[in-house]
C-alpha cells in the first residue's frame, strides 16, 4: 500500500491538503508540525491573553510575539516549500512549460537557501530568552555575560559557516553547494552545530540548578517546568542534526521549528503566569505576592518579564 492510500495519513493531511495534492512523508511530517504548532497554539490561547495582551507589554511580550508568530508562519512556510516542490516534480511537463519549469526550480532553490535565515531568527529570540532564564535562575551577571559572549560566538559562526558552505554532503562534486533534496547522499547543516553546543550548554546549566533546587516548592517546579522547554527545544536540534545523515532531515525540519517555537512561547507563558497568579491558585506558585517576590529574585527577573509592583 502507498503513503498516497494509507488511510490515517489521509485523514489527517487531507484537512489541510485538498485532494489532487501530491503526498509524500516530507509533506505529512509539514502537516503534522503546523497542526502540533496549531494545537499547543489552542492550548496556550487563553494563557496568551491574559497573561500577555491583557497585561502591560514589556520587552518579554515583543520576544513571545516573534517566537509565537514568526515560528507559526515559518513552519506553514515550510509546509508550503513541501507542497509545491512535490507538486512540480508531479505536475510539471518539461517540453509545455520548460521555461516556468525553470523559474519554479530558481524560486524553489532560493527558499530553500533562505529558509535557514528564517530559522535563525526564530532561534536567536528562543536562546535570548533561555538566556534571560538562566540569569534569573543563577542571578550572576559574570555567568551572563559569558553566555551572551558565547552567544554572539555562536551567531557569527553560525553566519559564517551558512555563508561559507551551507551543507557537507557525502558524495556530491567539491564545491556543490546543496540548496534543495537531492541524490547525492546525506547532507549536513553544518552551521546547526554551534547552535547545538550553545544549547545542550544552557541545558546542563539549567538541569544544573534542578539539582540544587530540592527543599522549595516554589523553587523546584518553576525549575521543573522550565527545564521542559529547554529539554525539548536541544532534543528537536540534536534530533535534526542526526537525521540528516540519514537522509531524513528534510521529515525533522518543519519539527526543528515547531519544538523551538513552543517552546520558547510557552517558558514565557509559565513565567508570566507564575508571576501573575494570585495566592489563591492552590499551588503556591505566585511570584507576584510582595512577601515571597524578595525571596526568590533569582527565580524571575521582573524588570524583563513583568512589570514591577508598585
Amino acid at each position: 500500500m502507498s503513503l498516497s492510500e494509507r488511510p490515517d495519513i489521509l485523514l489527517v493531511t487531507r484537512i489541510i491538503m485538498p485532494d489532487g495534492m501530491p503526498l509524500s512523508l516530507a509533506s505529512c511530517c509539514a502537516v503534522a508540525a503546523f497542526a502540533w504548532v496549531l494545537h499547543d497554539h489552542a492550548l496556550t490561547l487563553r494563557d496568551e491573553v491574559a497573561f500577555v495582551w491583557r497585561q502591560k507589554i514589556r520587552y518579554a511580550a515583543f520576544l513571545f510575539f516573534w517566537v509565537r508568530y514568526m515560528g507559526l508562519f515559518l513552519v506553514g512556510a515550510l509546509l508550503a516549500m513541501n507542497i509545491f516542490y512535490e507538486s512540480r516534480i508531479v505536475a510539471f511537463d518539461e517540453e509545455l512549460y520548460e521555461g516556468w519549469a525553470s523559474m519554479a526550480d530558481m524560486a524553489s532553490d532560493a527558499l530553500w537557501l533562505l529558509a535557514p535565515l528564517f530559522q535563525f531568527a526564530v532561534f536567536w529570540v528562543v536562546e535570548v530568552i533561555l538566556q534571560c532564564r538562566i540569569h534569573a535562575l543563577y542571578g550572576s551577571w559574570m555567568l551572563a555575560t559569558f553566555n551572551a559572549v558565547f552567544f554572539l560566538g555562536e551567531l557569527a559562526a553560525m553566519f559564517f559557516l551558512w555563508i561559507l558552505h551551507p551543507d557537507f554532503s557525502e558524495s556530491c562534486a567539491e564545491g556543490t553547494i546543496l540548496l534543495s533534496p537531492t541524490s547525492c547522499g546525506y547532507s549536513v547543516p553544518v552551521y546547526w552545530i554551534p547552535a547545538i553546543v550553545f544549547e545542550l550548554w544552557l541545558a546542563a546549566l539549567a538541569f544544573r540548578k534542578l539539582g540544587s533546587s530540592w527543599g522549595s516548592d516554589l523553587f523546584t517546579l518553576v525549575v521543573q517546568d522550565s527545564i521542559k522547554y529547554f529539554a525539548l527545544v536541544a532534543v528537536v536540534m540534536v534530533a535534526h542534526f542526526v537525521s540528516a545523515f540519514y537522509q531524513v532531515d528534510g521529515l525533522v525540519l518543519s519539527f526543528l521549528v515547531a519544538g523551538q517555537t513552543i517552546g520558547g512561547s510557552r517558558l514565557v507563558l509559565q513565567l508570566r503566569k507564575a508571576y501573575y497568579e494570585g495566592p489563591d491558585n492552590g499551588h503556591g506558585t505566585t511570584l507576584a505576592a510582595g512577601g515571597v517576590r524578595r525571596g526568590i529574585s533569582t527565580i524571575v527577573d521582573e524588570s524583563f518579564y513583568a512589570p514591577q509592583l508598585s
